[in-house]
């Protein structure tokens, strides 16, 4: 079975270069430990970890278009599995030493 040549050749349907980041690799990565939720206390808070240490290939600007709807899904997913009234019951640590994130992918995360 060959892949079609916008898959083959790294290329997405626009011939543009396709992301190497998608929702199913950022799946793989949260299982792996770059994603970690855990209740801090009887508060009902909770503890968010986002791994993004050293990626290969580092998130672009680009592939944070990809994860920050990705997260966005994933967010409503935790409140509904932790039972959380709200979002802000939620601490986040972000994780981003030699990432290769550039401002602008910084800023679309925040």
């Amino acid at each position: 079975h060959r892949l079609p040549p916008s898959k083959a050749d790294g290329k997405g349907p626009r011939g543009n270069p396709a992301p190497p980041w998608n929702g199913g690799r950022f799946e793989r990565l949260s299982k792996q430990g770059g994603f970690q939720v855990r209740q801090l206390g009887q508060d009902g808070s909770w503890e968010l970890k986002l791994e993004f240490s050293q990626l290969e290939p580092p998130l672009s600007d680009e592939n944070m278009q990809v994860f920050c709807p990705w997260l966005h899904q994933r967010l409503h997913r935790i409140r509904e599995e932790c039972g959380l009234r709200s979002l802000r019951q939620l601490h986040v640590e972000i994780a981003l030493t030699r990432c290769g994130l550039c401002d602008g992918a910084v800023e679309r995360l925040l």
